[in-house]
This record gives structure tokens, sequence and C-alpha cells, in this order.
């Protein structure tokens, strides 16, 4: 997956196993993750697996994937996950 603007032009390469929307001016995205359908709604999917790192609006990687859970920014920080080991992101 990737990001594209309203015209179709290619923004962000489709380089992406999986990619939120942007929160904060940063997107969550998945490396070496898997998707599978959850219950019975035709659209709703869940992603397994895998790395999750943050780019920015210019494609940047602003955090590497090495976290294994991830939220979306949120008020400036995002709570990130390595193993057994929870803490906060926080913008400046």
């Amino acid at each position: 997956m990737g990001f594209a603007d309203m015209e179709g032009n290619v923004v962000i390469p489709m380089v992406y196993f999986f990619v939120r929307p942007f929160s904060n001016g940063f997107s969550a995205f998945n490396v070496g993750g898997w998707m599978e359908k959850e219950g019975d709604l035709e659209n709703h999917i869940r992603i397994f697996g895998g790395k999750w790192g943050f780019i920015n609006k210019q494609g940047i990687e602003v955090f590497p994937a090495i976290f294994d859970h991830v939220s979306d920014f949120n008020d400036k920080e995002a709570l990130v996950k390595i193993g057994n080991y929870e803490f906060y992101l926080k913008l400046n």
C-alpha cells in the first residue's frame, strides 16, 4: 500500500503491506504482516504479525518498523508495544 493525491498521482510509493490513514501528520505502516477477515462483516479485516512504524506525509519513515503494535497518534502521542513493553511516543 501507499498513498496518492486526489488526482491519482502517487505521493508515497506502494512499498508497505498495510498503512493506516494519517493522524496528527503520521501514518502507521506495517511490513511483513498478513490480514484475515474478522467476524461476519464483509469489509472488516485484522492485521496480524509483521512490524509497525510511522511515516510522515512526505513518506519519510520517522519511526522504523520495530513495533509489535501501535495506536494512531492522538493528542500528539501514540501507544506502542515491543515485546512485553508498552510506552508512548510523544511529539513536540
